[in-house]
């Protein structure tokens, strides 16, 4: 499927076959009604935007390859010049083929429907501009950014054709989704499969040690996320991450020798800590020393790093209690308060970038809960503090429920007046940070506008759909953990499936339903997910008919 180059007819299956002016009534167009025929209806958006050249990709591509050797035959004597860029401003310039040549990625700064809608483009050069748009963000301010070695590499000319085809993959998936278009997610999965395939190769050779390797299957993984629809998906993406942590592995200490290494060291960790932390199992012994070579290297503990370190001392304790090595409530309830105070302590002591305001509003919003929303930096500190937030959630249910086994023995571990009030304190602190987390909603989504004599010029933008992605497992949580009222878990489900059917992020929706019947993640609990973390990546088929990068 490719973009339509004229002015495509919106006339129903019927006028179009006749080449009649068609009047496209919704019920049916008058010409049918005349002909006394039942109206064929019409095409969908999707399909008015693009239309099947699939009998022509074959010749179009080996026309570009000969062009491509004419030029490079004409130049082999003339002056170097500047690369050119994926976005192109003629159409039929872009190489969508996959050989391994320089290409450059230059982000474009405004709405990513206004990129896809221009037909000056090929389909799959928009494709990689949807996704850097919503998924590519580099350093800014206190932002340490996310897949940012994407546009490092990119100007480096070091990007590799498994790298382009993964982000083609989830380009073309994520709009797909939200521009319904359901054509094209067949085009996507193909792209997957083929990212899939050059990946492994990458894998056994020599270039398994390559940024780019490691960078292609992290977005593999948001391909996952990005189509799931069922709670396996979940697994898979995990599965993705665990393949990127074994080649990490492989990379050994280097992997934390350079400041773009030490990120995408982190931005793995980070991923799988969440597996580690609901699942109660400890961080792989060689990515913890990775992640302490780090902070050695780095010189410098960012509150990131230090959220980090803590997530890794709360898998820890939730993993000695599930091993049986720590069950006394008293021992669990002190351990458990002092990750609580280093959490607390870091967000009383933030830098000025890291603050953000807290606006009370009348107006009413269907995602402004309870009248209050936050602005911060970006989405991204707004992900940081969430992170934070819901580690500290855990700790008071954590807490809770240790307080309420201490009071279950016989006799007592604890005074009725001192349980009351410890117990009080904790569901209180619990709610406010749910609060909290709700009102980053607006900034992470972008559905709606905030007031305008409040708004900041950042917050009238266009969001990346990262947003989503980030602020997924926070709803999550806020939604299933014990005592959520019944309007704030309502309120999570709604939002969930706004970002499913919004920003085409279809694990949104498996989310919600987890939220609805407040479950935990049911498929973590099946007998071949349950276990210690072992990582050697290597390919096998997944639950919908593609394959992956997997690590077992």
């Amino acid at each position: 499927m490719v973009p339509s180059g004229k002015k495509p007819s919106g006339g129903c299956h019927a006028c179009r076959a006749r080449k009649t002016r068609c009047d496209q009534k919704p019920d049916g167009c008058t010409q049918c009604q005349k002909a006394k025929r039942v109206c064929p209806g019409y095409r969908s958006k999707g399909d008015l935007i693009f239309r099947d050249e699939s009998t022509n990709v074959v010749k179009k591509i080996k026309a570009r390859e000969a062009k491509k050797q004419s030029k490079i035959k004409s130049s082999s004597t003339a002056p170097s010049s500047p690369s050119t860029s994926l976005v192109s401003t003629e159409h039929g310039q872009d190489d969508l083929s996959t050989t391994s040549s320089p290409r450059e990625i230059q982000r474009e700064e405004h709405s990513p429907l206004t990129i896809v809608y221009s037909v000056s483009q090929d389909l799959e050069d928009r494709a990689i501009n949807i996704f850097v748009y919503n998924y590519v963000l580099d350093p800014n301010g206190p932002s340490t950014g996310h897949l940012d070695r994407v546009t490092q590499l990119s100007r480096a000319q070091s990007l590799d054709d498994w790298v382009f085809t993964a982000m083609k993959a989830v380009g073309l998936a994520a709009y797909s989704h939200m521009a319904k278009a359901p054509s094209l997610l067949n085009h996507a999965r193909y792209q997957y499969m083929k990212a899939i395939r050059l990946t492994n190769e990458a894998l056994r050779s020599h270039n398994v040690t390559k940024d780019t390797t490691l960078m292609a299957i992290q977005i593999l993984g948001i391909f996952e996320q990005v189509t799931g629809c069922k709670q396996k998906s979940i697994q898979d993406w995990i599965q993705h991450i665990l393949g990127a942590a074994a080649v990490i592995k492989l990379r050994g200490k280097r992997q934390s020798e350079t400041p773009e290494g030490r990120r995408m060291l982190v931005s793995v960790t980070s991923n799988l800590l969440i597996r580690c932390v609901y699942g109660r199992m400890r961080l792989p012994i060689h990515l913890r020393q990775y992640m302490e070579n780090a902070i050695e290297l780095s010189g410098h503990l960012s509150i990131g790093l230090k959220a980090q370190g803590v997530m890794m001392l709360l898998a820890d304790l939730r993993a000695d209690i599930e091993e049986g090595l720590l069950s006394d409530p008293s021992a669990i309830i002190l351990r458990a308060t002092e990750l609580n105070n280093m959490l607390a302590d870091f967000t009383d002591n933030v830098p000025a970038d890291w603050t953000y305001d807290i606006i009370h509003t009348d107006v009413e919003s269907d995602i402004i809960y309870n009248g209050t929303y936050h602005i911060y930096y970006n989405s991204w500190v707004a992900h940081m503090w969430n992170a934070i937030r819901t580690q500290r959630i855990m700790i008071y249910n954590l807490i809770k429920e240790s307080l309420q086994a201490g009071m279950t023995c016989t006799p007592p571990m604890f005074t009725k007046e001192g349980f009351v009030s410890q117990f009080q304190i904790a569901t209180e602190m619990q709610r406010s940070l749910q609060h909290d987390i709700l009102s980053s909603v607006p900034q992470h989504i972008g559905i709606g506008d905030p007031p305008s004599s409040t708004a900041k010029a950042s917050d009238t933008n266009p969001i990346p759909t990262s947003g989503g992605l980030f602020i997924m497992w926070h709803l999550w949580l806020v939604g299933i953990v014990d005592g959520t009222p019944a309007p704030m878990r309502s309120y999570v489900a709604r939002i969930l499936h706004s970002i499913g059917d919004v920003q085409g992020i279809q694990q949104a929706h498996v989310f919600a339903d987890l939220v609805q019947r407040t479950s935990y993640i049911e498929v973590w609990h099946e007998k071949e997910n349950v276990g210690s973390l072992q990582m050697e990546a290597e390919v096998s088929g997944s639950s919908h008919g593609h394959q992956m990068i997997e690590a077992e």
